[in-house]
């Protein structure tokens, strides 16, 4: 059990270093591969696949073996996805509620799980099932920043994901607020760079937004 504990433990310490998890939701691997490289080309390091889209398996997989890039699974609504996320690769599995058998799921294999939660009582209820990093979703419909200064007042030892709505524009107050770690979906994906193939302007975004955490002090 304390090696399953320290793996977990490794990978909530990367996410928080890397701060930006790229959110990925694809028409295919291939497509997801190319999204990924071109994140990680402007500094994002940490990649989420939503195992909602076709060939998700498939895209694990393929990231799961870059060097120094950590490899997550999202949209994952269930244990049966959770455990074939995890035999595909990912180091991370993310859904967008609680649920104790997903968590289960993943501590059994050593796996870091972050649940989705809004109010108070959600997440001290998935902070206590064992996820240890709380994924506040969507953050942005439940008051942005300002809820989680909110939340962090009374819960200040719980690690907070911001994900929805999280953007060049408010990055910044997301941290400052207290969140660990953020995920960038549509901040970061531009549907006509992927439908173009222009995979630079992503490139672009994720170099803009690293930046913008420098910023941090």
């Amino acid at each position: 059990m304390h090696q399953v504990k320290t793996r977990s433990e490794d990978v909530l310490r990367e996410l928080k270093a890397r701060r930006i998890i790229a959110i990925i939701r694809a028409a295919g691997e291939e497509e997801a591969e190319h999204i990924a490289t071109a994140a990680i080309s402007g500094g994002i390091t940490a990649i989420e696949i939503a195992v909602n889209m076709p060939g998700a398996m498939g895209a694990i997989r393929r990231l799961a073996g870059r060097e120094g890039v950590l490899v997550g699974a999202g949209t994952v609504v269930n244990a049966k996805l959770a455990k074939g996320a995890i035999e595909a690769g990912a180091q991370f599995v993310v859904s967008p509620h609680t649920d104790r058998r997903i968590i289960d799921a993943a501590t059994e294999f050593g796996v870091l799980a972050s649940t989705g939660a809004a109010t108070p009582t959600e997440v001290v209820t998935a902070w206590a099932l064992g996820a240890r990093l709380v994924e506040v979703f969507p953050a942005a419909s439940f008051g942005g920043p300002s809820h989680i200064a909110a939340l962090k007042v009374p819960l200040p030892f719980i690690e907070l994901m911001a994900t929805g709505g999280v953007n060049l524009n408010n990055i910044l107050d997301y941290f400052r607020a207290g969140v660990s770690t953020v995920g960038v979906a549509s901040g970061l994906i531009d549907p006509w760079a992927v439908e173009t193939g222009r995979w630079d302007v992503i490139t672009h975004k994720a170099t803009a937004l690293t930046a913008k955490l420098s910023l941090l002090t």
